[in-house]
């Protein structure tokens, strides 16, 4: 999804940074003129009355008597202003050409004043739900965390396209490689994608002893897939996204995300996550479920309420674990706490787990975790049942960080220890601020 509002080219917006501010300059140069008119005009007065004199026959002598006032007044001091003057266009040119020539000398100075006046207002022209894209930033402007916005510097606009769910932006940051941002919202950079691949695929499948099949929904971009074959005990994934486009952004332009789209372990479907969870065939089908979704303002809506998570816990075996993306406890408690009561009637054990992400909102997200009822379900989710294999190559999830994960903040504790009352089953009212639990 484009962080770019209003239908601007991002060429336009980028190179907007170093060029000049027309509308400021015009005004700049329409005060000059209007200082330069106002300027007193020192005529040629000696050749004034040399050249009133030769025509004498031509005035009236109300005003000779006018200019010999005029001379009078002066050779006695008199400031020249106290009487009203003639406008010479002559003396104008002069000093418009020389207003302008110091205009061109100090332009260089001028500039960053200049732009300051028209700044804000074409900050509004920019501003939307979709993010900001100017003038070599791009800012995570959105609705869903109002008052506050994460901005990364733009090197180069790489792509930018609507889909039919949805608009990408894929651009080069000045320090955190490449960015992938889904309707104004960072879905991952290549600093720090692994802190949230890493842990919303190994939690759950350490806590698996024998993980073979595993479905993912969401994760279109590969990331988490790239994580979950590095379990040598993986025989099938199965990968459903809603947006091919998403999937072909990736191997275009994320080849470290994408690297496991070639393994022959995965199968790839595009569709509707939640009607592929729908299909009765596949009860009992997996050993593990990861949902990988964005947020809830968009597509993924129907993969956050009680129906999607009820099929979930129907596709798993007996122990099976689930493990759904489940935003940030500093914006979303309220419908963190509904998700976890939707699905505590279901699974033996759940639990929320804290992940730090720096280009996420809050630069922290989250994910329940939870285990169905079996003969070797591990209840106790924040103890791994298998140790990490010496050759696993990893650069973020350890089994001491998988057990700290699930230590939260005591008010998010609090908060997410008691059922809230809510009407209905409308999960975008849920997404509301740490202020709706007071």
């Amino acid at each position: 999804e484009t962080g770019v509002h209003g239908g601007r080219s991002n060429s336009a917006s980028l190179a907007g940074a170093n060029g000049l501010n027309m509308r400021s300059l015009l005004l700049f140069a329409l005060l000059l003129v209007a200082v330069v008119a106002d300027c007193p005009h020192h005529h040629h007065h000696d050749h004034d009355h040399d050249h009133h004199h030769h025509h004498a026959d031509k005035h009236s002598q109300e005003e000779d008597d006018a200019i010999l006032k005029r001379i009078e007044r002066e050779a006695h001091g008199v400031k020249r202003d106290a009487e009203p003057e003639d406008f010479n266009f002559g003396d104008l040119g002069l000093y418009a050409v020389t207003g302008l020539f110091g205009l061109a000398v100090l332009l260089p100075f001028w500039m960053p004043f200049l732009g300051f006046f028209s700044k804000k207002s074409d900050e509004k022209e920019e501003a939307g739900d979709n993010g900001v894209l100017m003038k070599g930033w791009f800012s995570e402007v959105n609705s869903q965390w109002p008052g506050q916005a994460l901005s990364l510097e733009v090197e180069k606009v790489l792509m930018k396209k609507k889909s039919k769910f949805q608009e990408l932006l894929v651009f080069q940051s000045k320090t955190w490689g490449r960015v992938l941002v889904l309707d104004g919202a960072v879905q991952l950079t290549e600093k720090d994608e692994m802190s949230y691949q890493e842990m919303l695929a190994h939690i759950p499948m350490f806590l698996h002893p024998n993980p073979q099949d595993v479905l993912v929904i969401g994760g279109g971009d590969g990331g988490v897939v790239r994580e979950i074959l590095k379990h040598k005990q993986v025989k099938r994934v199965t990968l459903c996204d809603i947006d091919e486009c998403v999937v072909e952004t990736s191997k275009q332009y994320f080849p470290t995300m994408s690297c496991a789209f070639n393994d022959p372990r995965l199968t790839v479907k595009i569709g509707d996550g939640v009607d592929f969870c729908r299909n009765k065939d596949l009860t009992s089908s997996f050993d593990v479920v990861i949902i990988d979704s964005s947020d809830p303002d968009g597509p993924a809506a129907g993969l956050f309420n009680k129906e999607f998570l009820s099929n979930v816990h129907r596709l798993l075996r007996p122990g099976g674990v689930v493990c759904q993306q489940s935003e940030t406890i500093w914006l979303d408690l309220k419908l963190i706490n509904y998700m976890k009561f939707a699905s505590a009637s279901l699974f033996a054990a759940l639990e929320y787990a804290s992940i730090q992400t720096p280009t996420y909102p809050c630069g922290q997200i989250g994910a329940l975790v939870g285990v169905k009822e079996g003969a070797k379900a591990q209840l106790n989710v924040s103890k791994p049942v298998r140790p990490v294999p010496d050759d696993m190559k990893l650069k973020f999830y350890t089994s001491r960080l998988h057990e700290a994960s699930f230590a939260i903040p005591k008010f998010a504790e609090d908060a997410l220890s008691k059922a809230l009352e809510v009407e209905g089953d409308d999960v975008i009212s849920m997404k509301k601020s740490v202020s709706a639990l007071k």
